[in-house]
């Protein structure tokens, strides 16, 4: 890509070569996200139970008592798509059964502060279920074989009027 750039700038140079829009979204996302403590938090959630046995085989159990078709595994983010923090929170809204439960289950052992997160339908699932929509819409709407570059700022000015990063 960037030889191509480059030989675009040196064979035109009136043209200001730009590479994917919805790259350089998917980045700039990933970058507010890092300062977001509430991606921590859910990133935490999931490897705390990926990463012990008990308690993914309890999550198991209990996503096998709310649904017998299909179970949705719990996904970390990636470190190069923000698509793949949506993902994350996907995989935590369609598994909000199974992770309360979990919760409130005397043989699994999480912290806390972890059980009050994931039991705070009121404030942490409002907070997944608002994350889920904006960014992505956006990234999705820019993702295009055909020229997009006249929408980025009105489109991203537009999502971002109504994000909240705290």
């Amino acid at each position: 890509m960037r030889a191509a750039l480059a030989l675009v700038k040196e064979k035109y140079p009136s043209i200001i070569p730009l590479g994917c829009l919805a790259h350089l979204l998917h980045l700039l996302c990933e970058e507010i996200l890092k300062y977001n403590s509430f991606m921590a938090t859910v990133t935490s959630i999931v490897k705390t139970i990926k990463n012990s046995h008990v308690l993914k085989a309890l999550f198991g159990r209990f996503q096998l008592e709310k649904s017998q078709k299909t179970r949705v595994s719990l996904k970390l983010p990636g470190q190069t798509r923000w698509g793949s923090n949506l993902f994350c929170l996907q995989s935590l809204l369609s598994n909000k059964y199974a992770l309360q439960k979990l919760a409130v289950s005397e043989e699994a052992e999480i912290s806390s502060e972890m059980k009050r997160q994931i039991l705070n339908d009121g404030v942490f699932w409002v907070r997944v279920e608002k994350m889920v929509n904006p960014i992505v819409e956006l990234i999705f709407a820019l993702e295009s074989n055909t020229p997009l570059i006249h929408n980025v700022y009105t489109k991203f000015y537009n999502k971002c009027q109504n994000l909240h990063f705290t």
